[in-house]
């Protein structure tokens, strides 16, 4: 007896719609949460709801047909409330399309013997399904994001296997993208693990602290250059973003040289005021162009009109 009253109130305050139907399919008995999720408090009119043959169907005939042989079903699909005002089925306070999933359960079925009853939970999985279409459009929003970037992106996890990747990363490192994704930083890249851009990539998966690096790449091809790249910590593990810089390094060191070697004329000019030595005019000149070249060896020798030679001044570094 305390068994039976225990089953009644889980079954009157059961959160899921419940609700019993006979062997015909014509509704019998139901709980306040499946009328909540009907919209109604007309039990008389909710009763007259058959899900084998209900003018608004419910369930597709495949889905009956596996009723009618006495199989468990799992079903998710929607119910228009504006059909059911228009068509007048019953009385609804609720507007719009809902989103459910339902369990029906045949009684008394044994081999092929037809059930003489039905058990369905259903549940209002609107919301639900509202959030994960949501997630998808967000996670469709942030993909477009990632591919619209010109920087090579990728996201590595605590086994430092790439995660997620953009189209320009593997279009730089000239690998699909399927054999990238899941591979390891030092199965792709041999030897990475003893640079100092592995061991910034290290410090942040460690510290979870933003981080930059600079460092040098050669690919098997012969292009070589050089690149920034700007290191995130993320739920993932560390976030990736690499800008190619190798031109603006190329004009930096360029304009570097300019300046030693603008320095070296300059010390040259200062020189050859303070002495009228030509030999050593010749030395600092020597010298300087030396520092500036970056030259082990540097030397000057002059040569008269048959070719002989007069004069050298030597500089090794």
């Amino acid at each position: 007896m305390q068994s039976a009253e225990r089953f009644k109130h889980i079954y009157a305050e059961s959160p899921i719609g419940i609700a019993l139907y006979d062997g015909d399919g014509q509704w019998i008995e139901e709980n306040q949460a499946c009328l909540d999720i009907f919209g109604t408090s007309d039990v008389l009119e909710i009763k007259r709801f058959n899900f084998f043959h209900y003018p608004y169907p419910l369930l597709p005939d495949e889905t009956k047909e596996k009723l009618r042989c006495g199989e468990t079903v799992r079903y998710t699909g929607s119910f228009d409330f504006e059909k059911v005002k228009e068509l007048g089925l019953f009385s609804t306070v609720r507007s719009g399309i809902i989103y459910f999933y339902m369990l029906i359960t045949p009684l008394g079925s044994k081999g092929n013997r037809p059930a003489n009853g039905y058990l369905v939970q259903i549940q209002d999985i609107t919301e639900q399904n509202r959030a994960e279409e949501a997630l998808k459009q967000s996670e469709e929003r942030y993909r477009l994001l990632l591919e619209s970037i010109s920087d090579s992106v990728c996201v590595l996890d605590s086994d430092w296997r790439h995660v997620i990747v953009n189209d320009a990363m593997t279009q730089f490192v000239h690998v699909p993208k399927e054999k990238v994704i899941g591979r390891k930083l030092t199965e792709l890249f041999p030897g990475s693990e003893k640079t100092d851009y592995f061991r910034e990539l290290e410090r942040v998966m460690r510290t979870r602290r933003p981080g930059v690096v600079t460092h040098g790449y050669k690919f098997a091809s012969g292009i070589e250059g050089w690149l920034e790249v700007r290191v995130y910590p993320v739920p993932e593990g560390i976030l990736c973003i690499a800008n190619d810089i190798t031109e603006r390094k190329r004009a930096e060191d360029e304009v570097f040289q300019h300046s030693r070697e603008l320095a070296a004329l300059h010390n040259v000019l200062i020189s050859t005021t303070q002495t009228l030595n030509l030999e050593e005019v010749l030395r600092e000149i020597v010298s300087q162009v030396g520092a500036a070249l970056d030259s082990a060896y540097t030397s000057i020798v002059m040569v008269d009109k048959e070719g002989n030679l007069e004069m050298g001044t030597n500089h090794f570094m």
